[in-house]
């Protein structure tokens, strides 16, 4: 459970008990203080650099793969993605 390689970036979500962190690892995983580890978004092929709150269950992320994807928290959808091969 968690990461396997350096956290790079922690963000709070909107509800005040959960939060995302995005690694090297390449992957974010969302968070609930109450009960750990809720689920692991996977998507990037790079280091997870940065990621923004948009909303209750919504992020976007950036990373050295040169894309910034938005995601859903609670399904743990990647909804779209901006940069290398848009889509």
């Amino acid at each position: 459970q968690g990461h396997t390689d350096v956290v790079s970036v922690i963000a709070a979500l909107s509800s005040s008990n959960r939060f995302v962190s995005g690694s090297h690892d390449n992957t974010i995983q969302c968070w609930n203080l109450s009960s750990g580890l809720e689920r692991t978004l996977q998507g990037h092929t790079g280091p997870v650099k940065t990621i923004a709150v948009l909303g209750k269950d919504e992020i976007v992320s950036g990373s050295d793969d040169k894309t910034i994807r938005m995601w859903n928290v609670s399904s743990g959808q990647c909804v779209r993605q901006f940069g290398s091969g848009d889509s």
